[in-house]
């Protein structure tokens, strides 16, 4: 089982990411797929190899197959934050939102100092026009991790989306700095 599964995640987050050609990488995943299902067939809840199955479908934009992988994952180890913000990440690719935002907000029930997730929640309020839950989501994300230059860069833009200058352009500075 782990030696498919390490082999699996080797192609996935490491040769695929490695390889430039596009046809070269789509391989590459299917063959990490390949061992991944193997170690699934052995082991039928080994939650971990799901999840990396849908890392590869997710950057394969193969999106079905990415959230079908993703729930196995979530239905087996229900406390995986990282599995849950990744599925707040396809339903916010799917412009879901309501989905995305639950998602999220159970990701950080499961770990409060999830930055990723913090980030995300921010991004998903952005986008439903709920600017100050926005701020305070990446206000969170910068309070575990204060040179996070993403969080100030989308705080300044929910600034600009709120017509605030004065605070845009002193988060804008924070995030150049």
């Amino acid at each position: 089982v782990k030696a498919h599964y390490y082999l699996g995640l080797e192609l996935v987050k490491v040769v695929a990411d490695a390889e430039q050609d596009a046809d070269k990488k789509k391989k590459i995943y299917e063959e990490g797929i390949s061992e991944l299902e193997k170690a699934v067939k052995i082991h039928s809840t080994f939650a971990s190899a799901y999840t990396q199955m849908g890392v590869a479908y997710y950057r394969m934009k193969n999106y079905e197959m990415a959230i079908k992988n993703y729930n196995k994952a979530a239905e087996l180890s229900p406390s995986d934050a990282i599995t849950l913000n990744n599925i707040g990440t396809i339903y916010f690719e799917w412009k879901k939102f309501p989905e995305a935002k639950e998602k999220f907000q159970q990701a950080l029930g499961i770990d409060p100092r999830f930055i990723d997730a913090h980030m995300n929640l921010g991004s998903v309020c952005g986008q439903t026009g709920d600017f100050n839950n926005a701020i305070s989501s990446f206000q969170n994300a910068i309070h575990y991790a204060p040179d996070n230059a993403r969080a100030y860069y989308f705080i300044a833009i929910t600034y600009q989306n709120m017509g605030d200058k004065a605070n845009a352009n002193k988060y804008f500075q924070t995030a150049e700095q």
